[in-house]
């Protein structure tokens, strides 16, 4: 079970960098 923070934190991650 993933958090909506936690996606959004890993898609922000992922596009950032």
């Amino acid at each position: 079970q993933l958090s909506l923070g936690q996606i959004v934190r890993k898609k922000l991650n992922g596009g950032k960098k």
